[in-house]
């Protein structure tokens, strides 16, 4: 997977000044986030204030969601590549999404049933990938989810991702956004990774019917009223009614009966789903199919490096009252490390080809055998030699 800590293993510590700044392309509550370019590769690079992280106090969710990311890997998320900071800024450069959020293209046109059924299919292995590395996402919905330049969408935005506890506890926080929230979370009595599946079932709708259910609801309350004493309405409209069947099965109310609960039983009830029966899982899970949608892009590739550069200068020229021994900045400056996915693509081999080293041994590494502390070579060809003569000697 390539993923691990780089900070310790690099010979030149990944940093701002090895990327090109290309244009900004979206804001964030903390910053901004830049298109980039590194050697031959564009990422999406997030800039985010330190500053602003810890005013907002979402330093533990930064760190936890850059240690999150570290080890995910899959070709449905969109996943982390570096990650670096400097006085004012941490950094995360993520994997490019060029075509934008999903939630445009449900604006732009209404999309046939074909087309919701890849973007599904291909969610769904994006989900099930999370689950199965023990992380809940909280925040499914067609803002979070990007298409690449080929049509494939892509799962992002762990910001407020967890653990999934184990089966004696449940997650009790109401994070993530309101109307996408399931049954359970309003009755406060706990949730499991089950809400990720009425949070997909939620954007399903969304991309047969162009809206959410009950989105007249002005107010939490109201909202809670209707997910849990109101049935959901199901227009009838050109997409099929296998196609339906699929949302109300994401769309039940009872967590333990929800299509996708249960790490075997949950994949298996997708997959058996009329819906789904066309869908060759392995090819969906591995980028293999065809997308049915590819959306046209049309943006200038010119440089606008100074810019960009501009724009962090000016910010870190404003930046003069931050007390630079506040303990949540000694935690960011501590805890979020340094990481390169590149890393094992720097390696050079044995460090020592008699002894077969990379590098040296730990401090509680003891002699396996004796003098190897003193360069001594465990003798492999001796052993296989006596031993061969030994066995020929018995014949």
């Amino acid at each position: 997977m390539g993923n691990i800590d780089s900070t310790e293993s690099t010979r030149q510590a990944i940093n701002l000044s090895q990327f090109t700044m290309i244009k900004p392309i979206g804001q964030g509550a903390f910053g901004k986030v830049f298109k980039v370019k590194r050697r031959q590769n564009f990422y999406a690079l997030k800039v985010i204030s330190k500053e602003k992280c810890i005013k907002m106090k979402a330093v533990s969710n930064i760190i936890r969601e850059r240690t999150m990311l570290e080890f995910l890997d899959h070709p449905l998320v969109c996943n982390m590549r570096f990650a670096f900071q400097d006085t004012d800024y941490i950094y995360m450069a993520m994997d490019l999404m060029s075509a934008g959020d999903l939630r445009f293209h449900l604006t732009i046109k209404q999309h046939d049933e074909m087309t919701v059924r890849f973007w599904m299919a291909e969610l769904v292995c994006a989900v099930k990938y999370l689950h199965s590395q023990g992380i809940v996402h909280r925040d499914i919905k067609p803002d979070n989810i990007l298409l690449d330049e080929y049509g494939h969408i892509h799962l992002s935005d762990f910001n407020i991702a967890c653990q999934i506890p184990n089966k004696s506890r449940k997650l009790k926080t109401l994070s993530g956004t309101t109307v996408y929230f399931a049954p359970e979370m309003f009755r406060r009595d706990g949730y499991t990774e089950d809400v990720d599946w009425w949070s997909v079932g939620i954007t399903f709708y969304e991309c047969v019917y162009g809206t959410r259910p009950w989105s007249h609801c002005t107010n939490i309350d109201e909202l809670s009223k209707q997910i849990l004493q109101k049935n959901i309405p199901y227009p009838k409209n050109v997409f099929s009614d296998d196609c339906i069947s699929a949302i109300q099965c994401l769309l039940e109310k009872n967590p333990k009966k929800r299509m996708g609960h249960g790490i075997m039983t949950g994949w298996h009830s997708i997959m058996k789903h009329i819906f789904f029966k066309s869908i060759q899982w392995y090819k969906i899970d591995s980028k293999q199919y065809q997308p049915v949608y590819q959306p046209i892009i049309e943006e200038k590739e010119l440089s606008d490096h100074h810019n960009g550069m501009d724009w962090l200068c000016s910010r870190r020229r404003r930046k003069s009252t931050q007390n630079r021994q506040s303990q949540d900045l000694k935690i960011l400056e501590t805890d979020y490390k340094s990481f390169d996915y590149t890393i094992f693509d720097q390696y050079e081999g044995f460090l020592d080809d008699q002894l077969m080293t990379v590098g040296p041994p730990p401090h509680w590494v003891k002699p396996a055998f004796p003098d190897a502390d003193n360069g001594s070579v465990l003798p492999i060809t001796k052993i296989h030699l006596e031993l061969c003569h030994s066995i020929a000697t018995a014949y």
